[in-house]
């Protein structure tokens, strides 16, 4: 009997072949080298080098590694404190996960990051180990390559590092009951919003819902304060809208454009969920690998539900992240000068009076005082528009990275 001819698929034939899928058998009890207190095996490793890049746009300096049963977690925040991020990677999706016991160890992002960005399509698996007896001093990286040469990279971990406890709790990332409204959209969509908002020169993002009936609206103002723009999510069904405002309650919370970069150029997933509330930081949700990876982020949100402009230029010495209301000092007029004082008599001659003038006396000092404040306030404004200038390239910056 002929042999049957296999059919070729239609289109020229791939140059890079498909890699073989390997199997994922998650967590085990018995780690192949008895030694081994720790051992981690993942055959996607782009999604490594695409999360180190979110910490790169983060600032993120430093990382908490906790090696638990089933998970490992890790944890860091930005250089100013206005976000944190929590990642919890699934032991049971992995091609291999065992944690003898319980292991905290920190690690400097700059040192993973110069092994990690060497990942290619070549890079066929990555493997974390920890032996027993250096546990506390370094874990070693394994690149598995085409040609059967391992490439071995020995990682120190450091003392000093950002914990879960000191700023933010473990249960803060995951109490997502708590929150009022939740949402979903497109990641390429949030992007673009973010783009918009760039172009515009607005600094903030504000979401409100007038009434438990009102349809969620993203809004913001562009820097001459003489344009705005609403959004209105009508259809609750396309992004999983859910709200708890109850009946004659309002809702409205502010996000500072620039703590958004990071999350917005990176391109982790297909969608992210949002959780907003009043009263608690914004809960960003990534699920990278169909759940084998999940990015959560606490942004800091402003709280500015008494005025509804949007400040679009930052005040000097007023971080943004605060509320900035109107001034509630009273300003104190100066006091009118007697000229019948007998410490301060009055010469008629115009020969002193115009020596004085000339020299900038107590009657023209205070004037003179007041032109300076003018100009300080005025360079103060100038600031502002080098901030806004600075802001632009930060986000050309941020649409290279992402592509």
């Amino acid at each position: 009997m002929e042999e049957k001819k296999i059919k070729r698929r239609p289109g020229r034939p791939r140059i890079v072949p498909l890699k073989k899928s390997q199997p994922r058998t998650g967590v085990t009890n018995t780690p192949s080298n008895a030694g081994n207190v720790v051992e981690i095996s993942y055959s996607e490793p782009s999604n490594l080098e695409t999360l180190w890049k979110f910490y790169k746009h983060m600032t993120v300096e430093t990382h908490q590694l906790i090696f638990r049963k089933e998970t490992l977690t890790m944890y860091g925040k930005d250089h100013d404190g206005q976000s944190h991020v929590y990642v919890k990677i699934n032991g049971n999706k992995l091609n291999r996960f065992y944690c003898k016991e319980p292991l905290e160890i920190g690690l400097a992002r700059n040192t993973m990051a110069q092994y990690i960005k060497t990942i290619d399509r070549g890079t066929e698996k990555v493997s974390i180990i920890s032996r027993g007896a250096s546990c506390k001093k370094n874990i070693r990286m394994i690149f598995r390559t085409p040609i059967g040469a391992p490439e071995d990279h020995k990682i120190d971990v450091i003392g000093e590092y950002d914990r879960l406890g000191n700023e933010k709790k473990e249960e803060e990332f995951i109490c997502e009951d708590d929150y009022m409204i939740s949402f979903k959209l497109p990641w390429k969509y949030f992007k673009k919003k973010y783009k918009d908002l760039k172009y515009a020169e607005s600094t903030q993002m504000i979401f409100t819902q007038d009434d438990c009936d009102s349809p969620l609206a993203m809004k913001y103002t562009d820097k001459s304060r003489k344009g705005s723009s609403k959004i209105l999510f009508n259809d609750y069904e396309k992004i999983n809208f859910v709200s708890k405002l109850e009946k004659d309650e309002t809702f409205r919370v502010s996000i500072v454009l620039e703590d958004l970069k990071a999350i917005s150029t990176s391109l982790m997933a297909d969608t992210i969920q949002i959780y907003l509330d009043e009263r608690k930081d914004m809960l960003l949700v990534a699920d990278m690998d169909d759940g084998t990876i999940e990015v959560r982020v606490l942004i800091k949100i402003v709280d500015n539900r008494d005025g509804d402009d949007i400040h679009t230029e930052p005040l000097t010495g007023i971080t943004t992240s605060k509320p900035i209301g109107p001034s509630t000092q009273k300003l104190q007029t100066p006091s009118p000068i007697s000229h019948t004082s007998k410490s301060t008599p009055l010469n008629p001659s115009p020969l002193v009076v115009s020596k004085t003038k000339q020299d900038g006396g107590d009657g023209d000092s205070d004037g003179g005082d007041a032109g300076s404040d003018g100009e300080d306030a005025g360079s103060d404004g100038e600031d502002g528009d080098s901030d806004d200038e600075d802001g632009d390239s930060d986000g050309e910056d941020g649409e290279s990275s992402s592509e």
